[in-house]
């Protein structure tokens, strides 16, 4: 009894080429037809991946609309569709309608909120704030905010010696 293929969900363009195997597996199809078993080499010499996983690979391109299989006897032949460019041309198309569709709120600063909410939710980080300055070097601040170095609290008695003022003589 023959296995049911299982039902893929199609990825968007972006999806499909994400992968680093299927972008390469697009990139070895662009010379022409290649059978399952070549690419299946291919495959395991590039990247060190196996038969199954190339052939869940190759089931993803196919039901995502990139490639044809050709069965021919034990073979299959596996190309690209003619139309599997146009496929990243309408995404791409869809992204710059979606983009000059919000190009009057980017020139209001409506997306300004948008960060901030999504920071506070705890979404996104914000970046990190400048160290603040350090405070200005004053004099000792003390109980009810005197400065006790004025009076000569905290200093030792030897303190007039410290800055050189006197030799040892």
């Amino acid at each position: 009894m023959r296995a049911q293929r299982q039902h893929r969900r199609v990825l968007h363009p972006f999806e499909v080429l994400s992968d680093p195997v299927r972008l390469d597996l697009v990139r070895l199809l662009f010379v022409g037809e290649q059978t399952s078993g070549d690419v299946a080499t291919m495959m395991y010499d590039r990247f060190g991946i196996g038969w199954p996983s190339v052939s869940e690979h190759l089931g993803i391109l196919r039901d995502s609309g990139f490639v044809d299989v050709l069965p021919e006897g034990p073979r299959r032949w596996y190309f690209l569709r003619e139309s599997w460019l146009d496929l990243l041309r309408e995404a791409v198309d869809d992204l710059d309608e979606e983009w000059q569709h919000h190009a009057a709120d980017r020139e209001l600063g409506f997306v300004l909120p948008v960060f901030a909410a999504r920071v506070r939710r705890g979404e996104l980080q914000p970046a990190e704030p400048p160290l603040p300055a350090p405070p200005p070097r004053g004099g000792r601040r003390g109980r009810f905010g005197r400065d006790q170095s004025a009076r000569g609290v905290g200093r030792s008695h030897d303190s007039d010696d410290a800055d050189g003022g006197s030799s040892f003589e």
